[in-house]
C-alpha cells in the first residue's frame, strides 16, 4: 500500500508566509477617525462679565450735601440807648392803646385814669396817652403821676418840675429845636425809640401836642401811637412821623398841611422839645 505525499513543515510556513505577505500587499490602510474629547460637558457657568447690579458702577456717586443748621438771626443793634428788648416791650406795649373808633378812644383814655373820673376825653389825653406807653413798657415807674402830664406845657413851672421828676437831666438829654417839623433834617438828626417829644404849634399851628416815638424801623422811619383828630372824631392811631427817603411824607407834614387839617389843627410849626433817654436806661420791669 502507498503512503500519500506529505509537505514537509518548512514548505508549509513558507507558503503561509507568502500567502500573507500578499494580503497586506493589496490592503489599504484604514483611515483614522478623531475621536471626540473625553472632556465632559461642564454645567453652565456665570458670565465672567459682571452685571450692573453685582457690582458698583465705576462712576462714582456725588458726595453726599451736608447740611448744617443756619445761625440765628443776630438781634438787631438798636439805635438808641434802649436796649432790643426795651425797643420790643415799647412797641408792644403802645400797640394796647390803639382805638378806631372815638367810643373805642373814650375808653382807653378812661383805662388810663389820669383825672380818677369819668371826664377823661381822648381830644386832650395826648400827654397822658404818651407817659402811659413809657410806663407801660418799665421806662418810667409803675406809680407814674398820669395826672402831671395833662396839659403839661414846658414853658409852666409846674410842668417843668414834672419833667425833672421823669426826665431828670442826669439820665437824659434835654434837647430844644425852633425849627418847625416840616423843613427840619430828620436824616442829621433822626428820631430814636423812646424820645418825649413836645410839640409847639407856632405862628402857623392851632394847637400844641405831645408825642413818644413808639418804634423806628429798618428804613429809619419813626412812629407813634397818639390821639388823632378825624372828620369822624379822635381815634388813637399809630402814625408814620416820617420818612427819611422821602422828604415831605409823614405825619409832621400832614399836620402842617392845610388843606388835610386846617380845620381839624395844625402843630409843630413851632419847633419841638425832645427828651432823650441816656445810657444805661432804668428798666423798671426789673426788680
Amino acid at each position: 500500500m502507498s503512503t500519500p505525499n506529505r509537505a514537509a513543515p518548512w514548505v508549509v510556513i513558507l507558503l503561509l508566509g507568502f500567502l500573507l505577505a500578499a494580503c497586506a500587499a493589496g490592503s489599504p490602510a484604514p483611515a483614522v477617525t478623531a475621536v471626540p474629547s473625553a472632556t465632559p460637558t461642564a454645567s453652565p457657568q456665570p458670565s465672567a462679565t459682571p452685571t450692573a447690579t453685582s457690582q458698583p458702577s465705576a462712576t462714582p456717586f456725588p458726595s453726599p450735601t451736608v447740611t448744617r443748621p443756619l445761625p440765628p438771626p443776630p438781634t438787631p443793634t438798636p439805635r438808641g440807648a434802649l436796649t432790643w428788648e426795651q425797643e420790643q416791650r415799647l412797641y408792644q406795649a403802645s400797640l394796647t392803646f390803639l382805638a378806631e373808633d372815638e367810643q373805642a378812644a373814650t375808653e382807653v383814655v378812661r383805662r388810663i385814669d389820669y383825672l380818677a373820673s369819668d371826664a377823661e376825653d381822648p381830644s386832650l389825653a395826648c400827654g397822658p396817652i404818651s407817659a402811659a406807653i413809657l410806663r407801660d413798657a418799665g421806662l418810667l415807674p409803675p406809680d407814674t403821676d398820669l395826672h402831671g402830664f395833662w396839659l403839661l406845657d414846658p414853658r409852666n413851672p409846674v410842668s417843668q418840675k414834672v419833667l425833672r421828676t421823669y426826665f431828670p437831666p442826669e439820665r437824659y438829654a434835654w434837647y430844644q429845636f425852633e425849627t418847625s417839623t416840616t423843613e427840619f433834617d430828620f436824616n442829621a438828626f433822626p428820631l430814636l425809640p423812646g424820645d418825649f417829644i413836645y410839640l409847639y404849634a407856632g405862628i402857623n399851628g392851632t394847637f400844641e401836642h405831645i408825642i413818644t416815638v413808639t418804634r423806628v424801623d429798618e428804613a429809619g422811619r419813626a412812629y407813634t401811637v397818639s390821639n388823632l383828630a378825624t372828620e369822624d372824631g379822635f381815634v388813637i392811631r399809630e402814625l408814620m412821623l416820617y420818612d427819611p427817603a422821602r422828604p415831605g411824607v409823614g405825619q409832621f407834614y400832614d399836620w402842617m398841611n392845610r388843606d388835610l387839617n386846617g380845620w381839624l389843627g395844625m402843630t409843630g410849626d413851632g419847633g419841638f422839645d425832645l427828651w432823650r433817654p441816656l445810657p444805661p436806661v432804668r428798666d423798671y420791669t426789673v426788680p
